[in-house]
């Protein structure tokens, strides 16, 4: 009897023991919190939905409290990336930007007015007016050879760069007896004498092909082009692409490159 009473207290506490080393060692297990699956990027959903036509709403977690928009004019018709070829906004390094687009005049007028807006910061900005009312062969507003008589430009994009002027170039829809073939493409520019800021000053108009030195033009009927006013090794130069309307097909293309630049002004090759 008195070992069999030893035996049970040896056995109770050695029980005791135990419960105590895994009770210690349960309190010294680290607990770690599940690591947060990473963020993905929302997808673009093509689904057509009864509640939102153009699928679920994308929602950018942060990206709004940084965001800010300045107006920088009016504009009727006046989207400037509506094809891939225009330029609409040109910028240069520590001196500003500029802007070039169709510019409302009125409901009861042409959509076809260009303006241009310049800033030096990129939140105030100053809008130049009409740039297209007079064309370099003489004719003016109201009686251009164009539609109505009033400008019809389209197509408006932006050149600025180191030592340039602010640009703007664009296309004249004209008469097929002065630009040439069934729409009359007329390629132009004007640039501003006064540099970038507040004052501007655009000069008349120049036609990018020398071509339309007289009427109409040869190569005639030139739309879309792709053009930058860039720095190169022999200064500032413009290099164009325009696209031959003459035809359905619309095969042939035209390049334009300066030979020169004096004060705005490019000697076109």
């Amino acid at each position: 009897m008195k070992k069999f009473v030893m035996s049970l207290f040896f056995f109770c506490l050695t029980i005791s023991v135990f419960a105590g080393v895994r009770q210690k060692t349960v309190k010294n297990v680290q607990r770690y919190p599940k690591a947060k699956p990473p963020v993905l990027e929302p997808t673009i959903s093509n689904f057509y939905g009864p509640n939102h036509r153009f699928g679920p709403i994308t929602t950018y977690p942060d990206r709004e409290s940084g965001w800010m928009s300045t107006k920088i004019d009016s504009s009727f018709n006046g989207f400037g990336a509506y094809i891939a070829t225009v330029n609409p906004l040109a910028y240069v390094l520590d001196e500003g930007y500029v802007a070039v687009y169709r510019q409302f005049q009125g409901f009861n007028t042409t959509a076809g007015y260009i303006g241009a807006s310049q800033s030096e910061d990129g939140e105030m900005w100053f809008p130049a007016q009409k740039l297209n009312t007079k064309y370099p062969s003489g004719q003016e507003e109201p009686s251009l050879p164009a539609g109505q008589g009033l400008p019809q430009g389209r197509y408006p994009s932006a050149g600025f760069a180191i030592d340039g002027e602010p640009t703007a170039i664009w296309n004249e829809y004209t008469n097929a007896t002065h630009g040439g073939g069934t729409y009359g493409g007329y390629p132009l520019y004007s640039f501003d004498t006064e540099g970038i800021g507040e004052f501007s000053n655009f000069d008349q108009t120049y036609a990018m092909n020398n071509g339309c030195a007289t009427t109409p033009c040869d190569p005639p009927d030139l739309w879309n082009g792709v053009v930058q006013v860039l720095n190169t090794p022999d200064g500032v130069k413009s290099l164009a692409v325009y696209n031959d309307w003459t035809n359905d097909i619309r095969d042939d293309y035209y390049m334009i490159q300066s030979n020169n630049h004096f004060s705005g002004f490019f000697f076109n090759g």
